[in-house]
């Protein structure tokens, strides 16, 4: 992974290997230099590592919530977890929840039936 300081500096470097446009396109079309490869500069990729979830040092204790009581609502585990310092909203703990949870037996499955059949 590149940090920061690696990156500016190979961005500089880059920007100063860059020749003056009408030097490339004097080498002639079709050449290595030619005005095409002028537009051609490789630069150099920044990665940042990733941030993390607010929800990632509670995700333990969501865990043993669920345990205890798996039917436990999003609004009552943000409840139960803000006393220990979850500062995030409802869409994070809805998210991990629908990840976690299995779903339900049966849900969203309809019954089909042709035309004149009856249940």
């Amino acid at each position: 992974m590149v940090g920061v300081e690696q990156w500016a500096d190979a961005a500089n470097a880059v920007r100063a290997e860059v020749v003056d446009q009408g030097d490339r396109a004097a080498d002639g079309p079709g050449s290595q230099h030619g005005a095409a490869g002028a537009a051609v500069v490789e630069r150099a990729e920044y990665e940042r590592p990733p941030a993390g979830s607010k929800l990632d040092p509670l995700k333990g204790e969501i865990h043993r919530l669920l345990k205890g009581d798996p039917k436990l609502t999003g609004q009552r585990i943000r409840e139960l977890i803000a006393p220990l310092g979850f500062a995030g909203g409802k869409t994070i703990v809805d998210d991990y929840l629908r990840e976690v949870r299995p779903p339900a037996c049966g849900q969203g499955i309809r019954a089909s039936r042709g035309r004149g059949e009856r249940a």
